[in-house]
C-alpha cells in the first residue's frame, strides 16, 4: 500500500517543475500538449488552466498550519481540488497511469504529465489520511493525556487470554497500523535507545519530549511525563515523517526523515490488509496432519512452512508466525518486520497463544514456540497450545518446544509436557490463574482502540 501519510509536493519543488516545463527542459508525452509546448516559446501562451489551479491550490495548502485540527477541513478541500484538477488534466490530454513508469534511475519522472498525474494521486491519498485522523480525533483516545496513559500503563489485566504488550499498542491504535514497538519496564522507564526502533517510535519520543540536543533521546519515566499539548496524530502532520523534506542535492524527499521506511503493518480485516494472501487458516485435522483450508475451493490441502523464515534461536527450522485465537482458530503467515506481525492476524485483539511454528512436508509440527514480542504468552498458555496440538496427533516424534525461561530454550515436546504435567498440582501454572506473576506486561484496563466517541 502506498504511504497515504506522505504529504504532496512542496510548493518550491512544484514551481521548479513548472519552470522546467515552460522552458522546455521538462517535456510532455502527450502529442496535444507537445504541440502546445512548441508554440509557447514563440507565442507566450499561458499554462493549461489545470496546472495554474494546482499551483494556486498547492500554495494555499502549504500556507495553512498543518498541526492545527481546525485547519483539517480546509486542507482536505484543497487536496480534493488538486486531485480533481489532476483528473481533469489527465482526461483532457489522454494521460493514463502507465505514465508512472516514465522514471529515471534517480526516481524522477521524465514528463510534466507524470507529475500532474502523481500529485493528483498523492492529494487523493493524503486527503483520505487527514479525514481518518479527523475521525480518530472524535474519540477519547485522541486526548493526549488519555493516549499517553493507554500506551504506557503497565498494569496487568488478568484473564485466560494474552493481550498486546504495552509497548505495541500504538501499532493497533494507529488507523494505519504503522510499525511501533518500545520496551516499557514495569516501573515505567523507557531507555533512550528504545526510541530508535521505528520512525513512528522515534516521533513518539519527540512528542513526549525525550529528544535531546544533537538528535539523541534521553531515558524517560512514562509514569511522570508531562502531557503533550496537541493530539499525537495532529502534531505529526507538521513532523518530517509526514511532511518529508530531503537533504542537500535531493530533488525531493528521497532522504527524508524515515518517511519512505515507514510502513503499514497488515491487519486482517482492515484497509491495510492488502498485497495478496498473506495469512493461512490452519486445521489440525483428525488425520494427524496440519492442513490449510482454501477458501476458493473449500478444500483441505497439506500445509508446510518450507518457505518460512528462521528467527534467532530457532535454526535450522523454517517457521511461520501463528496465533491461536480466542475461538480456537489457528492462523499463520510468514513473519515480516514492519509488514506482518503477530498482531496482524487478529488485528491486535487478545489471543490464546502466539509464537512461531514449523511444519514439515508430512504436515507434522516440528517446532512450536511462544516467540512473540507483541504478545509474549506465558508458559502456561504455551502449554495449553502444545497439549491441544499433541492431542490431535500433529506433533512429529522429534518435535521441540521453544519458550522463554530466563533465556530462550528449546526442549523435546515429550520433556516439555512431562514437566507441565508434574507442575499441574501447582495452580500457579494454570492457564486461567490470575496470580501468574511471570506474565510480562499485560494490557491495562484502559479504553480499547477505537474508544468511545466524544460526540453523542
Amino acid at each position: 500500500m502506498a504511504n497515504p501519510w506522505r504529504d504532496i509536493y512542496p510548493i518550491g519543488f512544484w514551481n521548479r517543475l513548472v519552470g522546467e516545463y515552460r522552458s522546455g527542459a521538462l517535456a510532455s508525452s502527450s502529442a496535444t500538449v507537445g504541440r502546445w509546448m512548441r508554440s509557447i516559446l514563440t507565442k507566450g501562451r499561458k499554462l493549461p488552466q489545470q496546472i495554474d489551479r494546482i499551483t494556486n491550490a498547492l500554495s494555499g495548502y502549504h500556507a495553512i498550519p498543518k498541526d492545527e485540527l481546525q485547519n483539517f477541513p480546509s486542507r482536505i478541500a484543497l487536496l480534493r481540488g488538486i486531485h480533481a484538477d489532476s483528473v481533469e488534466y489527465c482526461n483532457k490530454y489522454n494521460i493514463n497511469k502507465t505514465i508512472k513508469d516514465t522514471r529515471t534511475a534517480e526516481d524522477t519522472f521524465t514528463s510534466m504529465d507524470a507529475y500532474v498525474w502523481s500529485i493528483g494521486r498523492r492529494a487523493m491519498r493524503k486527503a483520505g489520511y487527514v479525514e481518518e485522523i479527523q475521525k480518530f480525533c472524535q474519540t477519547d483516545l485522541s486526548d493526549p493525556g488519555n493516549m499517553l496513559r493507554y500506551l504506557t500503563d503497565t498494569r496487568h489485566v488478568f484473564d485466560r487470554f494474552q493481550h498486546l504488550q504495552v509497548g505495541c499498542r500504538m501499532e493497533q491504535l494507529d488507523p494505519y497500523h504503522r510499525g511501533f514497538e518500545m520496551h516499557i519496564r514495569e516501573d515505567g522507564m523507557v531507555a533512550g535507545g528504545d526510541f530508535y526502533g521505528t520512525p513512528m517510535t522515534s516521533a513518539f519520543g519527540e512528542w513526549i519530549g525525550a529528544m535531546q540536543g544533537g538528535g539523541s533521546f534521553s531515558s524517560v519515566n512514562t509514569a511522570t511525563l508531562a502531557t503533550p499539548m496537541k493530539p499525537f496524530f495532529v502534531w505529526l502532520e507538521a513532523h518530517p515523517l509526514t511532511t518529508g523534506g530531503g537533504g542537500p542535492g535531493d530533488r525531493w524527499g528521497k532522504n527524508d526523515w524515515g518517511a519512505k521506511e515507514t510502513k503499514a503493518v497488515k491487519y486482517r480485516g482492515t484497509p491495510t490488509d492488502v498485497g495478496g494472501k498473506w495469512w493461512h487458516w490452519l486445521c489440525a485435522s483428525s488425520t494427524g496432519i496440519v492442513n490449510e483450508l482454501d477458501f476458493e475451493s473449500l478444500q483441505m490441502t497439506p500445509f508446510n512452512t518450507n518457505n518460512g523464515t528462521t528467527k534467532p534461536g530457532d535454526a535450522p527450522f523454517k517457521t511461520y508466525a501463528y496465533v491461536w485465537a480466542q475461538d480456537g482458530t489457528l492462523l499463520a503467515g510468514i513473519h515480516k518486520e514492519n509488514s506482518v506481525h503477530h498482531s496482524s492476524f487478529m488485528a491486535g485483539k487478545k489471543v490464546r497463544c502466539a509464537g512461531m511454528i514449523a511444519v514439515n512436508d508430512a504436515g507434522k509440527v516440528t517446532l512450536v514456540s511462544s516467540n512473540s514480542g507483541h504478545y509474549r504468552p506465558t508458559k502456561a498458555q504455551l502449554t495449553s497450545f502444545v497439549q491441544w496440538l499433541n492431542g490431535r496427533r500433529v506433533m512429529s516424534d522429534d518435535a521441540v518446544v521453544g519458550f522463554f525461561e530466563g533465556d530462550y530454550q528449546k526442549i523435546p515436546v515429550a520433556t516439555f509436557l512431562r514437566a507441565a504435567s508434574a507442575a499441574m498440582p501447582n495452580r500457579a501454572h494454570s492457564l486461567g490463574n490470575v496470580a501468574d506473576k511471570n506474565a510480562p506486561g499485560r494490557m491495562a484496563k484502559n479504553a480499547p482502540p477505537g474508544a468511545r466517541s466524544k460526540q453523542p
